[in-house]
């Protein structure tokens, strides 16, 4: 996996930004996954209290090997984990 600097570096596998939105608000992660999901933006919560009611994910906040909890599931493309910095299939 491989951190980029703008939305628009996000083109190959493993790709990935931070979208941030602002002090003590979420951050939003794009992220290149494999075929067909592609392009997927997943919300990174500050806390679990944030955004109850919609799905959020936990980042480890490393850019050289991000670890997002839980799993990424875009159903019907790709399940798996971001773990240290690797994507894995489940």
């Amino acid at each position: 996996m491989k951190h980029v600097a703008t939305l628009d570096e996000v083109k190959e596998l493993g790709d990935w930004y931070i979208r941030d939105m602002g002090e003590g608000r979420e951050k939003h992660m794009i992220i290149m996954l494999p075929r067909p999901a592609g392009l997927c933006e997943l919300l990174i919560a500050p806390s679990p209290e944030t955004s109850p009611a919609c799905a959020r994910w936990q980042w480890n906040g490393s850019v050289d090997k991000p670890t997002l909890t839980p799993s990424v599931n875009v159903v019907g493309c790709w399940h798996g984990w971001i773990q240290d910095g690797q994507m894995v299939a489940c």
